[in-house]
């Protein structure tokens, strides 16, 4: 991993836990210090650097030496992420720099040219593509609480009792005793009065819930969508520009309810608002790396303008030949 654009490896591992934290108070606050004073210099060399991959704790998600080129067309080269639990991520870059990319990578529905991929055992990975998601003959409901084929099944069968329609029970065989209580060992009451209190977040009206969801605009189907991936609640959340479709009201619910989201969380987003007030880290796509800042993104381009003055020149230089020491 590169902490704003620098390499560097320690000689000795007991140094590293010195190094990590230091590593991680990465922020503006931090980086005037050298500037306003060299004699703060050999302090603060190791935020500037990074820590080589064998001192660190591995990832919830790890890519490492990662490359993709289409043709003359490189987007990564040698690129690295680790993607930590409870981790808030912005990935941010030009268009057509490699975010939906990256993402499709990690799902599996594209591979790398070289570089090594590796995730938790167990871990479940929840995708919110950025347009045109699917949808059948399902309700909002039933798209929001579609945890599996079984869950929905079960719960058709259910509302067709209810509604006093045993024979709409899809299948005569399917109608048995044991219904409520397989409904209950796969949480089905619990988690549909989650999915009801997602969707009325996210706008819906309660009217709206048993609706067929094909019968809503694209925009409130992408709702839906968000609501079922918040329902399920998976490990990591992947997010292609969530708030495109979100009113003031809704995205308000939505950045409220993220905060205290229990999984990691990278997103896509061109709202500077949103990732200011979500997240604690930004990756940056550039020159073909995948570049990780602590701070959300004022934070970021705030540091940014440090670039511009001698000290952080003098700063840039003194670690350039740090480095170059450390693997000597």
């Amino acid at each position: 991993m590169e902490w704003a654009g620098f390499k560097g490896q320690l000689s000795q591992p007991k140094e590293c836990a010195d190094f990590q934290i230091l590593a991680t108070l990465f922020t503006p606050e931090f980086l005037e210090f050298p500037a306003r004073s060299c004699l703060s210099l050999r302090v603060y060399d190791f935020i500037l650097c990074t820590f080589t991959p064998e001192f660190t704790i591995a990832g919830m998600l790890t890519l490492s030496g990662m490359r993709k080129a289409y043709g003359e067309r490189v987007l990564f080269a040698d690129a690295s992420l680790q993607v930590n639990r409870e981790d808030r991520i912005g990935l941010v870059g030009p268009n057509g720099a490699g975010k939906t990319t990256l993402f499709s990578i990690i799902l599996g529905e594209e591979t790398s040219d070289e570089g090594k991929f590796s995730v938790e055992r167990g871990v479940r990975i929840g995708y919110l593509p950025q347009e045109n998601a699917p949808v059948a003959d399902e309700t909002v409901i039933e798209l929001a609480t579609a945890v599996t084929p079984e869950f929905t099944r079960l719960r058709r069968i259910l509302k067709a009792w209810e509604a006093d329609h045993p024979t709409e029970a899809l299948h005569s065989e399917d109608i048995h005793d044991d219904v409520h209580d397989r409904f209950n060992e796969l949480g089905g009451y619990r988690l549909e009065a989650k999915a009801k209190q997602i969707l009325a977040g996210l706008s819906f009206r309660e009217k709206d819930f048993e609706r067929p969801a094909r019968e809503m605009s694209g925009g409130w189907v992408m709702r839906a969508h968000l609501a079922r991936l918040l329902t399920l609640e998976p490990d990591l959340l992947l997010l292609d520009e969530p708030t495109n479709h979100l009113d003031l009201e809704a995205l308000l619910w939505f950045q409220g309810y993220l905060k205290t989201y229990p999984g990691a969380i990278v997103v896509i987003s061109h709202d500077r608002e949103f990732l200011n007030h979500l997240v604690g880290y930004i990756v940056e796509i550039r020159q073909s790396k995948l570049i990780r800042y602590r701070g959300n993104y004022d934070d970021i381009w705030n540091s940014a303008r440090l670039m511009n003055n001698s000290s952080w020149r003098f700063i840039k230089t003194r670690n350039a030949r740090l480095a170059a020491s450390w693997n000597s």
